[in-house]
């Protein structure tokens, strides 16, 4: 059985190719309610209903995350382990790409596709809004037709995987 690779027209950055230096990963408190996370972030601004009554997030602990920055969500990524799949990230996986990462988002739009909330009769995702000044987390709003949701061009989608303990 061979290797999942990516398709020439997607994009994968493995968290060695973001990070500062090797070894750096996701690290998200869940000690900290979605609210505090977000302040920790340091946003210019947050969509205010980017919150916990929307989002809930679960967890206990602190967990420690591989990253990837893909640019479409349904792309198999390079190295699939069926053990420890990468997932689409959750918003607290945005948030702590934020705090980590805080000049990542002057490059792309980066969404969170796990995190999905309905307002108004519209799907709603958390993204960071790519801007060259201002770090925003803002929500995506999408009308699904046959289970196909449409994204603008540009968008890069967050993957995450629990990282395995060094032996």
């Amino acid at each position: 059985m061979s290797t999942p690779t990516v398709s020439p027209t997607a994009i994968f950055f493995t968290h060695d190719e973001v990070a500062s230096t090797e070894g750096d990963f996701l690290i998200v408190d869940y000690s900290l309610s979605l609210e505090k996370m977000m302040k920790k972030a340091d946003f210019t601004w947050c969509n205010p209903n980017v919150a916990s009554k929307n989002f809930p997030i679960s967890g206990s602990g602190t967990e420690t995350f591989e990253f990837g920055v893909v640019d479409c969500s349904n792309v198999p990524l390079k190295y699939q382990d069926c053990e420890n799949p990468w997932k689409d990230a959750s918003v607290e996986h945005l948030i702590a790409l934020g705090i980590l990462f805080p000049d990542l988002q002057k490059k792309y739009s980066i969404a969170a596709l796990a995190s999905v909330c309905i307002i108004d009769d519209m799907h709603q995702t958390p993204y960071l809004r790519q801007d060259e000044v201002d770090r925003d987390m803002e929500l995506h709003a999408t009308r699904s037709e046959k289970n196909v949701y449409v994204w603008p061009k540009g968008f890069r989608f967050l993957k995450v995987r629990r990282c395995r303990p060094r032996p």
